[in-house]
């Protein structure tokens, strides 16, 4: 199983062609649902990744530790939020914690060389954060 990852688009974004009376927002994911269609994935999401599977992410995870312990670093959004192997689908990085994992990515992106793994890893997470400032939205794992 893998881990994925979105942002949803706010309602106000959503084209209207989907919005009807039956229209609700999922309170924790920000998802826009109809009772009425099946709004498709391209049409509700901002952005989405597939992460990657449980050995990449934790490979990934142990990396990025060294780095972070190296220079005192606790990082609790990105590795109790993100990267633990506890993460399920339906689990967010709520909006108020968005600064605090982006600070914490700010902090790697000044670290020595990662692995091309962690690198896009890096970039997947750095894009999902600014999904999420745009939107005013979690990230959702789905």
């Amino acid at each position: 199983m893998g881990l994925e990852a979105a942002v949803y688009i706010k309602k106000a974004h959503i084209s209207v062609e989907w919005l009807d009376e039956t229209i609700t927002v999922d309170e924790t994911t920000g998802e826009v649902i109809s009772e009425t269609f099946h709004i498709p994935a391209k049409a509700k999401e901002a952005i989405s990744y597939r992460l990657g599977n449980g050995k990449y992410i934790e490979r990934c995870r142990l990396e990025i530790e060294k780095v972070a312990k190296g220079r005192g670093l606790a990082m609790p959004v990105l590795f109790h939020q993100v990267l633990s192997g506890e993460v399920q689908p339906g689990d967010v990085v709520k909006y108020s914690e968005i600064p605090n994992l982006k600070r914490e990515l700010k902090f790697l992106e000044r670290a020595p060389k990662f692995s091309a793994d962690v690198k896009e890893l890096l970039f997947r997470l750095n894009k999902l954060v600014e999904a999420a400032e745009a939107n005013h939205n979690p990230i959702a794992f789905t």
